[in-house]
């Protein structure tokens, strides 16, 4: 699960709930039709949906699949509890049980998820305000959130992508 939410930017709660979209996932990393974003519908903040690129398509598809085979041995679950609120409580245990507290918690995957889209963005040569904006879209923030992950995910990854590709 937690590679889950750093291929995706995902969220804890959208990470357990991914099983209800794994199938989905999987056709869309699966097409060589579309552009290999997935759509993140269950568990998001707001119940907001959003499409969001992998880091990497084809370890994506490789993540999905071993979520897949995974939720068959755990009855159709990712988490081998009988309902959400008590798997969110499992998943949030093993974490602290692991040492992710902190700067290490799983919400830094979702940071280094950003700073690398941000990092690709900027090397790819778009202009900062439309990484932001696009990265701050795949996060579930909307595009006007731009200027917030700027300042919380890349301040220092736009301005390291800036001189490496100046």
């Amino acid at each position: 699960m937690l590679e889950l939410q750093l291929e995706f930017g995902l969220r804890a709660r959208e990470a357990v709930e991914s099983i209800k979209s794994l199938a989905d996932w999987r056709r869309a990393l699966s097409s060589s039709i579309g552009d290999g974003f997935v759509t993140i519908i269950h568990g998001t903040k707001g119940g907001k949906t959003r499409r969001s690129p992998p880091w990497d398509r084809r370890r994506a598809a490789e993540l999905v699949e071993r979520a897949i085979g995974l939720s068959n041995e755990y009855g159709g679950k990712l988490v081998r509890k009988p309902d959400l609120k008590r798997a969110m409580e499992r998943y949030h245990y093993v974490v602290r049980k692991v040492g992710m507290t902190d700067e290490r918690a799983p919400h830094s995957l979702r940071y280094a998820y950003a700073t690398e889209h941000l990092e690709r963005q900027k090397a790819a040569g778009v202009s900062r305000r439309e990484a932001a904006a696009g990265v701050s879209t795949w996060l579930g923030h909307g595009d006007g959130r731009g200027t917030w992950v700027k300042r919380v995910y890349g301040r220092a990854a736009l301005v390291e992508a800036e001189a490496r590709h100046a």
